[in-house]
């Protein structure tokens, strides 16, 4: 008989680690603060918002990073002081590669903003079409998520901070398993994601706290299930690319 998990019990597993892992709910807290604070309409607060949204996205991605470690090592739920323990072993090389990340995804968008401005889709010039473009960015990154499910999650199992071949590597496996997994993780990802950006702007603030919570934990069970699947892909050997 295999030694590997069936399908039903990868997915149970993921789940409960991320629902009693203390370590994922404290960075989740970071998390969904760095996501309401520009929505906290308080007098006053001038430069120290941006300050407070700076320090705590800082910190959240400090625990981002040793939470993720910290799944990707082991199998068990993961505690406070392991993810704090953890941050600091890949903090710098997550933030660089975040960075990358990040430069590679605004190029992609403007070369769809000039594509679709070309076309005469959106105006880009019309201070009119800045909701168009916000809505376009959110629509981009949802499926994004659904498509690079296993990316952070092959990085984190593997080690492997470059960004080309890691996104490869994670392209490969989502093919791969789309049959078995797709459903499943599109049912984390891309359900939650498209209720929080159906959500009209003048929703209330607690609904769309209730709405962004639930998305982030979902998002956190993918990775769960992802890691653990990724953990088991044997890595594949390239050449040093950034």
């Amino acid at each position: 008989m295999s030694d590997l998990p069936s399908e039903s019990e990868r997915r149970l597993r993921a789940a409960l680690r991320a629902f009693l892992s203390h370590g994922v709910w404290l960075t989740i807290v970071f998390e969904m603060t760095v996501a309401m604070l520009p929505h906290l309409d308080v007098g006053g607060w001038g430069n120290l918002r941006f300050a407070l949204l700076g320090l705590f996205a800082a910190l959240a991605i400090y625990l981002q990073a040793g939470t993720m470690l910290a799944l990707a090592r082991g199998r068990e739920v993961v505690g406070i002081p392991e993810v704090l323990a953890n941050g600091k072993d890949v903090f710098p090389r997550f933030v660089w590669l975040l960075l990358k990340a990040a430069f590679l995804f605004i190029v992609f968008l403007n070369v769809v903003l000039l594509l679709l401005n070309s076309l005469g889709a959106i105006q880009i010039e019309d201070q009119d079409a800045a909701p168009t473009v916000a809505g376009l960015i959110t629509g981009v990154i949802v499926p994004t998520k659904f498509v690079l499910a296993y990316w952070l999650p092959w990085v984190f199992a593997h080690q492997d901070f470059r960004l080309l071949p890691t996104l490869q590597a994670a392209l490969r496996m989502a093919w791969a398993r789309l049959p078995r997994a797709g459903l499943f993780l599109a049912a984390l990802l891309l359900i939650p994601g498209a209720v929080l950006v159906g959500l009209p702007r003048e929703a209330p603030l607690f609904v769309m706290s209730a709405a962004m919570l639930v998305a982030v934990v979902l998002d956190w069970v993918a990775f769960s299930y992802c890691v653990d699947v990724a953990r088991a892909a044997p890595a594949r050997q390239g050449p040093e690319n950034p």
